[in-house]
């Protein structure tokens, strides 16, 4: 019973998230560019989105895992106390999915965020000292364990993807 009602706390937080987040204005090209767009046949897709909430003073998100059809095989949810950097918040719910994933057996060869800039701090060489920086090792440590898991050149700004 606490999963499920941590589930619906979750998605009540999320829904106010994206309700905000409609709010903005954004470009025709923006809402493109947040479109999901199936892996190949036969492969798995992890997608993760994370969100703030200064009112409730805790940062969230949620990962799912879907096939080449769109069907939802796999979701959970994460949250915890406290407020995290837009970027930062990304990027731990994305270590989060990795870890979910693997913990449940769950083989994905593709992964896809919202966050360009998170996308662009795993490509890069730089060493990020920061605790964001943290983050950003241990997901590439979680990626180098995938195997073939590189940038998918159609969508670098959003997936990373099996070769």
């Amino acid at each position: 019973m606490r999963i499920e009602q941590e589930a619906q706390d979750y998605l009540g937080f999320y829904q106010a998230a994206q309700d905000k987040r409609r709010t903005q204005t954004q470009s025709t090209t923006d809402l493109n560019l947040l479109a999901w767009e199936p892996p190949p046949v036969g492969t798995l897709k992890l997608n993760t989105d994370a969100a703030v909430s200064t009112h409730q003073n805790r940062t969230g998100g949620g990962a799912l895992v879907r096939d080449h059809t769109g069907k939802v095989l796999a979701a959970t949810a994460f949250n915890r106390m406290g407020q995290m950097q837009p970027q930062v918040a990304q990027g731990w719910v994305l270590l989060e999915g990795l870890k979910w994933s693997r913990d449940n057996g769950l083989n994905i060869q593709h992964i896809e965020v919202d966050c360009k800039n998170l996308l662009t701090d795993l490509q890069s060489t730089h060493e990020n000292l920061s605790s964001y920086g943290t983050i950003i090792n241990a997901i590439r440590r979680m990626l180098s364990s995938l195997p073939h898991c590189n940038p998918s050149p159609h969508s670098a700004a959003r997936e990373y993807s099996s070769s």
